[in-house]
This record gives structure tokens, C-alpha cells and sequence, in this order.
């Protein structure tokens, strides 16, 4: 127990975010201000490039011939409030992998910035060093699981109902800014859309509200989250640090472990959940027809196979659609798992698969206490009765 206590413990989260407050200063009176939405890997690429082309040496090049910072004429005003925009995008909606920077010369663009070459105002050179920094010491995401689907449409969000999906957030390039009315509670702190704003443009969706930032995921243990914390959808649980993939299931990294896991319906027929045991079968376990040998294990299915190894908690989060134990909608943090075993069943096509056995650590919450199926007026059931009454106005609402 003592050595289980201690693993619970370990934070192995690279140096804390970046401060964004300057450039929030800068950004907070231009509501419109488009946000860019990025669904593919490519698309990201070519945004950063797009920015460094035509934002960061213009910029550059005017503060060279200046010797000093430029903050005036009509350009550079457009330029300035784009470059605070585009760092905060990178910040608050990029996860930062080995591709990227390779093909985007990220680094470069940064280093335009922070270094000693160009002159940038400080809140914009510091916030560029912090950036270039954090990825340096996550090695620009290499080894970090890859989220499951290059192309990202919405998580479950409140725009649905609790059985049913989002539609996809559109194809624009950018989307009006629509910065929540300071008056709706739900988006304030401590309502259960806090983290979250609406896009605009012909078809809309969520994304996080990048006037907050969000908390890292890439902690192993708790991560200061408490047992049965409810979120209203898996972009929520992004933004306060329980998980860390829009799409994918499993967060974490190839060496050290995952950080988290979604367990959910996806595969019903070959995962189990008994509540503080779960067989969690590892990605694309229902395609293969190969009865001798599983398909090339992902990068998240890489993750709880070094969690088996090395023996890190998994915090564990269960999402609607699961009967017994999930909530009745979005999502809630069930507590830490270890992974205690592995095996190689064969799904229904006579295919070999991966899948996990988690068992869930002593001395958390009970799982039945956090139940509000049949335990309603628990002061420990999640979501509550008011947290469900929210998720509901909000899907009347949007």
C-alpha cells in the first residue's frame, strides 16, 4: 500500500504552462478577433507556417529596421492582436508532436520571436521562450499517444443529447470569437461549462475558451482532481486536466505510461466493467481478423502496456452509455487504477486483440456512493441533480 501511495503521488508534468496573461490584455478588447479552428494535423502545419510567413517576419523584419519593438501604424495593429491570438492558439489548442515541428519549423518561429536577433515586446518574447521551453522539455511530444483520428470532430458535448453525438465543427479556417456573456453562470467559474465557448461560422461547436488556461493532463495520480469530479463533455475534462485527447481514449506516453483513460461503450462486446476491475481492450481491438497476432499496437495501446510495466496509477474516467457504472451524462473521474494484468483474447471476427486488466486502487470513494441512478440524494453522487439540470439547459439552449 505504501509503495501504491507513493506512485499517486509522482507528478512528472513538464515546467507549469505559460503565463498568458499579457497577451490576454492585448486580446480581451477584440472580441472580434476570429479564433482559428484546426481539425487536422496538416491544417495546424499550415496555419503555424501561414502565421510565420505572414505575421511573425513582417513583424520581425519592421522591429529590425527599427531596432526596437513596432506597436504603431495601421498593419502593424492588425499584426500584433494576430500574433497574441496565435500564440495563445498554440498554447491552449495544439498538441505539439515531432511531426509538427518538424514540418511546420515551429521552433524557428518561435525563436524569431524570444531570441536576440528581432525585437518583440517582452510579454511576447516570454511567452514564445515558455513555449518553445515546455516543448523542449517534452521533447517536442515525442513518444506522448497520438490522438485516434487526425480529423477532429466535436467530443460529446452538451449540444447533445445524452445518447447521441455532435455533428462535425465545420471546415472554416476561422470562426468568429464568441466569448460567453459574463452573466451566464454556466460559464463562469465553478459552472460546469467553465473552460468551454462556442464557436460561430456556419456550423458551430465547442472549443476551449482560450482566455483561461487550461491545466495539464501529464501528471500520473490525481492530479489534484477529486474522485467523482463530473464533466459535461470530454473537451471539459481536457480543459481541467483529467484527460488529455479529444478523440482518443487513452492519454499518456510510450515509456512511461498513460496519464488516463476514457472507458466508455466503444467496445462493449470485448471490454468489461465490473466496477474496480475493468478489462479496457486497447485500440482497434474489434478490427482485426488475424487469429495468430493482434494488429501493430498504437501508441495508446504502447501506453498501458508500459503502465503494466512500470506500475504508475491511471486515473480512470467513465462516460454515458455505460449502464452500471457510467454517469447518466458526460463524464466522471472514478479514482486511479493500476494495470495488474494483460491477455490476448479473440474478438467476434476470430481476431486477436490486446486488452488490460485495471483494478482499482483502496481507499478512494466508493464507486456506489458516486452512483445516482439509485443513490440521488447521495451528497457524494455525480453529476448531481443540479449538474444535470445545467447540462440540460445548456442543450435547449445551443
Amino acid at each position: 500500500m505504501a509503495a501504491q501511495q507513493q506512485a499517486m503521488d509522482i507528478d512528472v508534468a513538464p515546467p507549469s504552462a505559460p503565463t498568458f496573461t499579457a497577451v490576454n490584455a492585448l486580446l480581451d478588447t477584440l472580441e472580434a478577433e476570429p479564433t482559428f479552428i484546426a481539425n487536422t494535423t496538416k491544417a495546424r502545419i499550415d496555419w503555424i507556417v501561414t502565421q510565420r510567413k505572414n505575421n511573425i517576419q513582417p513583424l520581425a523584419l519592421q522591429s529590425k529596421k527599427a531596432q526596437a519593438p513596432v506597436t504603431t501604424g495601421t498593419d502593424v495593429k492588425n499584426l500584433l492582436p494576430r500574433l497574441a491570438s496565435f500564440l495563445r492558439w498554440l498554447d491552449q489548442e495544439v498538441s505539439m508532436t515531432e511531426a509538427i515541428r518538424k514540418a511546420s519549423q515551429v521552433d524557428a518561429a518561435l525563436k524569431l520571436i524570444y531570441g536576440d536577433t528581432y525585437f518583440f515586446e517582452p510579454r511576447f518574447k516570454i511567452y514564445a521562450q515558455q513555449l518553445n521551453d515546455k516543448w523542449v522539455a517534452e521533447n517536442w511530444g515525442k513518444g506522448e499517444v497520438l490522438d485516434e483520428s487526425e480529423t477532429e470532430s466535436p467530443p460529446l458535448s452538451p449540444t447533445t443529447s445524452r445518447t447521441s453525438r455532435g455533428n462535425a465543427s465545420g471546415d472554416e479556417p476561422t470562426v468568429p470569437r464568441r466569448v460567453p456573456s459574463p452573466t451566464n453562470r454556466h460559464f463562469r467559474p465553478g459552472g460546469i461549462m467553465y473552460g468551454a465557448k462556442r464557436t460561430g461560422g456556419v456550423r458551430k461547436g465547442w472549443m476551449l475558451d482560450d482566455r483561461y488556461q487550461k491545466k495539464s493532463a501529464k501528471v500520473y495520480g490525481h492530479n489534484d482532481i477529486q474522485v467523482g469530479q463530473w464533466y459535461p463533455s470530454q473537451l471539459l475534462a481536457i480543459f481541467n486536466g483529467a484527460h488529455g485527447q479529444k478523440q482518443a481514449g487513452i492519454a499518456g506516453h510510450v515509456d512511461t505510461g498513460a496519464w488516463s483513460v476514457v472507458v466508455s461503450g466503444k467496445y462493449s462486446t470485448l471490454d468489461r466493467d465490473e466496477g474496480d476491475m475493468i478489462l479496457y481492450s486497447g485500440s482497434n481491438s474489434a478490427d482485426n481478423t488475424d487469429p495468430k497476432k493482434p494488429m501493430p499496437s498504437s501508441t495508446g495501446t504502447q501506453a498501458l502496456k508500459a503502465s503494466h510495466r512500470v506500475g504508475q496509477p491511471v486515473r480512470v474516467l467513465r462516460a454515458a452509455g455505460k449502464p452500471t457504472w457510467g454517469p447518466p451524462a458526460g463524464l466522471r473521474y472514478d479514482g486511479l487504477y493500476t494495470v495488474t494484468g494483460f491477455e490476448t483474447p479473440i474478438n467476434d471476427n476470430g481476431g486477436m486483440y490486446e486488452r488490460f486488466r485495471l483494478e482499482r486502487l483502496p481507499g478512494q470513494v466508493p464507486l456506489e456512493s458516486l452512483q445516482n441512478l439509485q443513490n440521488r440524494s447521495s451528497s457524494t453522487a455525480r453529476p448531481t441533480a443540479q449538474e444535470l439540470m445545467d447540462y440540460d439547459a445548456i442543450n435547449d439552449k445551443y
